[in-house]
């Protein structure tokens, strides 16, 4: 824009020169001639001047020109030779300019529509050297500056310039932009283009160096800017170092506005371990306004997120400072319910606000004096879907907060209001250096699902207080049924409380180190605790209770340690209406860190077994919130290794070990065993294998869940129909050979059995049970055991399918009875060497001795005898059927009418009921139930009929007996 504005003005100087060329001959030495020139001037073009000095020859001097509004100076001075110009040489050596005025704001203000100024065509123009001092440019800002330039021309295209300086340039903005500029290759064509150009400049603290080119006015190229250090303040111990001056990637600037852009290196944030990768600047400037802009992006990352940020700033001179930005979470470890958010702050000498946007979120922070902050935070229906390890019920239920609080620097005093569709909590805080008191309820309908789901009694209310300062801390909590307080002084830790039946106290210490609690409990009653918060509903027939004395450590430093010493006095089990179990005396060791917990021993009653373990289990948690067993010992021999999934409900385990050892009043036992648990909402199956390395049984059947004589009817309540989810298939096998010993068995035997069950289906029982060897005790006989079999087919009973061969010599006989069919229903056969009948075989087993003649009967008759029915009265039935649970307290031989031989055997099945069986002329059963010390009922039942007997019996005195005592 200069240069066009000055090339007008040398054109209508070169006129001036061509008229002054047809005079030159006469007038050069004539002293008419200036003034003659000069009022040719001012008649004939719009130039205006006060005084023109100088000599025709060599050299004007144009005091206080102008060109209408347009151009002003208070002097020009040409330079030339005038015999070059008559030459035809339109060459100046030298033009020099002192205080000019180039008013293009005012011409453009004026008349805004006036087309722009057409260069007139000339031939050629040079001129050797061009300098202007104060040298003011007017346009929406006043730009002043000093010139000089060397080898100007012009070849009726464009005006070139071989080099030129500006120094100084200021731009007069507040604050001032001084400028130096040197530049080689100019050309001016309507535009300005530099080939190449250095410049530096300076503002308010601030210094900047460009190099570079130039084209259409507008400059591009690379350069530095230094900045004041104190503008780092904030920052200062926050940012790692950031380079003074920086590199400037890329300049552009013209004659309105300059922009920079640059980048840096990776900047860390030192408190939090944030790095901002590589961020890049850009930042415009305007000459006309008060403020520079920045726009600003870069990456964020930390060890726990990844975030894109963008960044728009405004800084003006007087230090306020604009920032709207924006976020992108790229990741995060944390579980978030956003991924953008917006963010706008300003900063200036006494005001700070913050305004934070975020879905359902926003916070405010307003500040007038850098003292006293006033945050006001709001949360509006914000489900919390994102946090996955949280029930359904409660990422379903939204939540609302309103927060306000005032901030100095030694206060926050403030309220809380949260709330979901059936849950309330509000306090009041206080919080100092040296005072903190929160006061607040939590309020609940019970009517969410939440609260539902927990079942807990009467949590309609609760309040809580904490309250701190330079000589105590106390913290309670209570309703109706709950009361707990712990108070602290001088490092002493006090504390008691109740729930229902329960009482804990707690003492302890606090130092630099950490807090250290003692606990002590007394736990009267578990179920009475649970109870009295949470509703317990046992499934029908089950119940469990156990008193407990607990003496814990906790520990709360740089890690939180908790340990604890479980004494369970006495312990009821109860699974089923008729089975109950109690123990007492257990005992238990654990500890428990941030992540896992640890049992040192343990010792329990379960079932009439004692369970005990003096190596450590572990049990931890991983950031899933599975629960991971590492190991849990069984009896010092089984490890159980598995996880639980708290999220899903599913459970996995393993358990197994080699030489397992097991001894009580059942035998002793040695195992190899791996078995495999798994559980789900579905069913829970149990699967695996027991590998018997040695053992001797010693345990006697008492009947239960075993087959019931096929001879016996018993009448009793229909259970429910198994709903049982267990599912079983667990493998029974020997490595060695057993031994069975009882007081009526002696036995080696040899099994492979499974254990099956389907879901919601009876127990069964599978596989081979071989007797290779053994002795048979009755009452009267000891009887060989040769290779037998039992059969288990599976079922609801077990009956097995029997293969028995039992041996037994006497009086130089050999008996051999074999047992076929079922365990309910068997078949016996008997053998004889020398031969024998039925009845001698039978003796010998019952009485030791062959029959006696009362038994006999006439031809045939002993053939009559039911071998069936005989058996009920042997040994062997005991034998076989002890595992029934019926045992005989009566036994009688009978006579029947034809002489053959019959009986009658009876069992109690308890205090108040017998069944008796007789076999005589026909068989016939007899349940007799005693309902009092007077009062029997008898149920016949037989062949040809049944009938009921309602029995009184009445003890009378006897006369003679009493005559007698008298």
């Amino acid at each position: 824009m200069i240069w066009r504005w000055l090339y007008l003005l040398l054109f209508y100087l070169v006129v001036l020169l061509l008229l002054l060329m047809l005079f030159v001959v006469v007038a050069v030495h004539h002293p008419k001639t200036l003034p003659m020139l000069s009022q040719a001037i001012e008649t004939q073009t719009p130039v205006r001047f006060s005084k023109l000095e100088g000599t025709l020859s060599n050299n004007l001097i144009f005091h206080d020109i102008s060109y209408e509004t347009l151009f002003s100076a208070k002097r020009i001075e040409l330079h030339y030779n005038l015999l070059e110009l008559l030459a035809g040489s339109l060459h100046v050596e030298q033009l020099e300019l002192e205080g000019a005025l180039l008013d293009l704001h005012h011409r453009n203000r004026s008349n805004p529509s006036e087309a722009p100024i057409e260069m007139p065509l000339l031939p050629y123009l040079s001129l050797e050297r061009v300098s202007a001092a104060d040298f003011t440019i007017r346009t929406n800002v006043d730009i002043t500056l000093a010139l000089e330039a060397h080898n100007l021309y012009y070849d009726a295209r464009a005006l070139h310039v071989q080099q030129a300086r500006v120094a100084p340039l200021e731009v007069h903005t507040h604050p001032s932009v001084l400028v130096e500029l040197n530049a080689t290759d100019l050309r001016f064509d309507g535009a300005l283009h530099v080939a190449h150009a250095e410049a530096n400049a300076s503002f308010e603290g601030y210094r900047a160096w460009a190099q570079g080119s130039m084209s259409d006015d507008t400059f591009s190229g690379s350069g530095r800017v230094a900045y004041p250090q104190e503008l780092l303040a904030p920052v200062q111990g926050h940012l790692s170092p950031l380079p003074n001056p920086l590199e400037i990637k890329a300049v552009e600037a013209g004659y309105a506005s300059v922009r920079l852009n640059t980048s840096l290196r990776d900047v860390m944030q030192l408190d939090t371990n944030i790095t901002l990768e590589a961020p890049e600047c850009e930042m415009a400037y305007d000459y006309n306004r008060s403020d520079i802009a920045l726009h600003v992006r870069h990456n964020a990352r930390h060890t726990e997120f990844n975030a894109t940020l963008e960044h728009n700033i405004s800084i003006d001179f007087k230090g306020n400072v604009t920032d709207r930005a924006a976020l992108h979470l790229d990741g995060s470890s944390h579980p978030l319910w956003f991924d953008e958010a917006q963010a706008k702050v300003i900063l200036s000498d006494d005001f700070f606000a913050l305004d934070l946007t975020l879905p359902q979120t926003k916070l405010q922070l307003r500040s007038n004096d850098y003292r006293t902050f006033d945050l006001q935070s709001q949360v509006r229906e914000l489900r919390l879907d994102f946090l996955q390890m949280l029930p359904d019920y409660l990422r379903r239920d939204p939540l609302s907060l309103e927060l306000e609080a005032q901030i100095t620097p030694n206060l926050i005093n403030g309220a809380l209001d949260a709330h979901t569709l059936h849950t309330r909590y509000n306090a009041r805080f206080n919080v100092g250096k040296a005072h903190q008191n929160i006061d607040g309820n939590l309020t609940t309908d019970g009517e969410s699902e939440f609260w539902q789901a927990l079942g807990v009694r009467d949590i309609a209310h609760l309040h809580t207080t904490f309250v701190r300062d330079e000589e105590r801390v106390i913290l309670y909590a209570g309703n109706e049924e709950l009361h707990a307080t712990l108070f602290e002084r001088e490092g002493t830790i006090k504390g008691w409380g109740s729930v229902a039946t329960t009482t804990f106290d707690a003492r302890g210490t606090r130092d630099d180190s950490g807090v250290r609690l003692e606990l002590s409990s007394h736990i009267g009653s578990l179920y009475t605790l649970i109870d009295s918060v949470k509703e317990l509903h046992y499934p029908e027939g089950f119940f469990f209770d156990t008193g407990m004395e607990i003496e814990g450590v906790l520990l709360f430093g740089e890690d939180i340690y908790v340990g604890a010493e479980v004494k369970l006095p006495w312990y009821y089990l109860q699974n089923d209406p008729q089975n109950g179990y109690f123990g007492t005396d257990g005992r238990l060791h654990v500890s428990i860190d941030e992540r896992s917990l640890r049992i040192d021993d343990y010792k329990i009653e379960a079932l009439g077994h004692t369970f005990f373990s003096n190596r450590p289990s572990i049990l931890r948690r991983d950031d899933n919130g599975t629960l991971l067993i590492d190991r849990f010992w069984i009896d010092d021999m089984l490890k159980a290794v598995g996880y639980y999934s708290i999220q899903s409900g599913v459970f996995e385990a393993r358990i197994h070990g080699k030489h397992a050892h097991y001894e009580g009043r059942e035998g002793k036992l040695s195992a190899d065993i791996d078995i495999t648990i798994v559980h789900d909402e579905n069913q829970t199956l149990i699967e695996g294998e027991a590998a018997i390395r040695s053992a001797l049984i010693t345990y006697k059947p008492t009947g239960a869940n075993y087959v019931e004589d096929d001879d016996i009817v018993v009448i009793q309540e229909v259970k429910p129909v198994n709903d049982s989810k267990l599912a079983l298939n667990v493998r029974l096998h020997n490595l060695q050979t057993l031994r069975y010993k009882t007081d009526m068995a002696d036995l080696d035997l040899n099994l492979d059995l499974t254990l099956w069950k389907e879901p919601r289906r009876p127990l069964e029982l599978l596989g081979l049970l071989r007797l290779d060897k053994g002795l048979v005790y009755t009452p009267t006989a000891e009887l060989s055991m040769r290779k037998s079999e039992l059969y288990f087919a599976g079922g609801e009973k077990i009956n097995p399918y029997l293969n028995l061969h039992l041996y037994y010599a006497i009086d130089n006989k050999e008996i051999d009875i074999y047992a076929t069919h079922t365990l309910s229903s068997p078949v016996l056969l008997f053998t004889s060497n020398p031969a024998m009948s039925q009845s001698d075989i039978l003796s010998y087993i019952l009485f030791g001795a062959p029959a006696s003649s009362s038994f006999e009967s006439e031809e045939g008759a002993s053939s009559q005898i039911s071998t069936a029915n005989l058996l009920l009265g042997t040994g062997f039935k005991e034998l076989i059927g002890d595992t029934t649970g019926l045992r005989i307290d009566r036994l009688n031989l009978l006579s029947t009418k034809e002489g053959n031989v019959g009986f009658e055997i009876g069992t109690r099945l308890n205090k108040d009921t017998r069944v008796v069986f007789k076999s005589d002329d026909i068989f016939s059963m007899v349940l007799q139930w005693q309902l009092s010390s007077n009062l029997q009922v008898h149920v016949d039942v037989m062949e040809t009929g049944q009938g009921i007997n309602l029995i009184y019996v009445r003890e009378f005195a006897d006369p003679w007996a009493q005559l007698k005592e008298q």
